[in-house]
Order: structure tokens, then sequence, then C-alpha cells
């Protein structure tokens, strides 16, 4: 009963997420089939663009989640954080939006913030999953899936002093930024059809390291490619590289970790549950 109440705080703070993302996307998409002010129109497609994130996001962790057998109190808490972030930047998307006058640098530094606390969620789930006994292949996706979400913020975070440049460099971290944000999705459902297709794990765990890798330079092609040459290009670069090196030697060398001593408790009823879920 006591792991059920647990269980229930942040699976309670992810489903009234995902409720209250859909209703702004319902407000955000009837304003913007109304005739509103250009600007004010281009705020609701915003809003419309990040309450639809939202709600995806709230529905894959959800799931990954259901794969994490730890956490306890801090899982309850930060999902009810990411929560309450996620909230408070649609908030302020709104506002923005419908008061075409409260567009302030202290609105919109209150948003950027309080998504944070979304991504603080994700750094905790990844943390958790290194120690999770599941299927490697599917472990090494997750991991792979929160892995490069997290290192898909940076050009999100290069986005907040590029803001001054031409469309065509914000298009590309905004491109780089999806990409990074969306492998949460891409990167289990790449599994569970790797794994239909192939029972072999050692040939699972190199097609999924394979589309890991592939992203993370995708990821950091984009990024790198939409900074000017000069000054700034050279701290994009560190910025990337960086990280993206050690998120590649870390994920390089979890599934031998794994496949030298294989834990039989991630077969049969668990992983078929998981593929269920």
């Amino acid at each position: 009963m006591t792991c059920r109440n647990q269980h229930s705080q942040k699976e309670l703070s992810l489903i009234l997420l995902l409720a209250i993302s859909l209703v702004f996307l319902l407000v955000a998409l009837g304003q913007s089939f109304i005739g509103t002010e250009p600007v004010a129109h281009l705020g609701y497609i915003k809003l419309a663009k990040f309450s639809a994130s939202l709600a995806i996001y709230a529905t894959t962790m959800l799931w990954l989640l259901k794969q994490v057998t730890g956490g306890g109190k801090l899982l309850d808490w930060a999902a009810t954080a990411a929560c309450f972030g996620a909230v408070l930047e649609l908030t302020t998307l709104l506002i923005q939006a419908a008061y075409l006058g409260w567009q302030t640098s202290l609105l919109v530094a209150i948003g950027r913030l309080a998504i944070l606390l979304p991504t603080t969620l994700i750094v905790i789930v990844f943390r958790l999953l290194l120690k999770e006994s599941i299927s490697p292949a599917l472990r090494l996706a997750l991991l792979w899936a929160t892995g490069l979400a997290l290192f898909g913020c940076l050009p999100g975070v290069l986005m907040l002093f590029e803001m001054s440049k031409h469309d065509d460099v914000l298009d590309s971290l905004r491109l780089a930024h999806f990409v990074g944000l969306h492998t949460l999705q891409l990167m289990p459902l790449a599994y569970f059809v790797v794994a239909k297709r192939n029972p072999s794990i050692k040939r699972q765990i190199t097609a999924i390291n394979t589309l890991g890798y592939l992203l993370l330079v995708l990821i950091a092609a984009l990024t790198i490619g939409s900074i000017g040459a000069g000054p700034a290009q050279a701290i994009a670069v560190i910025f990337i590289v960086l990280p993206s090196v050690f998120l590649a030697r870390l994920l390089a060398r979890e599934p031998r970790l794994k496949l030298v001593k294989p834990n039989t408790t991630y077969s049969g009823s668990l992983l078929s549950s998981s593929i269920k879920q």
C-alpha cells in the first residue's frame, strides 16, 4: 500500500500536467482561429506548440517512471516540481499572448527558469536508469533517450544568447532543440521496433547505439553550424563537444558492463511487462 501511495503522487502530478497542457492547447488553438492581432496570433501559436510539447513530455515521463523502481520521495517531489514549472511556463506564455503590454523581460525570465524544473526530472530519471536491471537494450535506449533529451537542451540555452541573430540561426537551433527533446519518444520506439525484428541482444545494442550516435552528431552539427565564425562559435563548440563526448563515452561502456555479468531479473515477465506498458 505504501508503494502505491509513493507511485500515485508522481503519476498524479504528470497526469495533471497532461490534462492542463491539453487545456492550454485547446485555448491556444481556439484563440488562433479568432481574428486576433498578428503579434497575439504568433503568441498563441507559440503557446500551442509548447502545450503540445509538454503534453507529450508528460505522457512520455509517465511511461518512463514505470521503468524505474527506485527514487521514492525524490521522484514524487521532482514530478510535482516538474508539473508546477511546466504550468508556470505555460501561464507566462498565455499572459504574453493575451496581454501584449505584459511582454516584459521579467515575465520571459520567469518562464525560462520555470522550464528547468521539468528538465530536472529528466536528470533524476537518467541517474536512476543507470542502476536499473531491465533488458540491456531497453535500458540503453532509455539512457540514450534521456541523455539526448538533456543534450538537446543545450541548443535551447544558446537560443537565449542568439535572439538578435537572423531567423536562419534560430531555425537551426530550434531544429536541434526539437530533435534532442523528442528523442525521449524516438529511442524507446526504436528499441521496440528493433527488438521485434531481431531477438539478439547484441544486435539490438548495436542498432540502438548507432541511432544514438547519429542523433548526437546531428544535434551537435546543427548547433555548431548555426553559430557564425568567431569567439561565439569557439565557445559553442566547447559547450557542445564536451557534453557530447562525455555522453558518448558513458553510454558506450554501459552495454559491456551489463553483458559481462548478465542479470536474469530483466528477462521473462519484467521485459514483457515493459513492452506492454
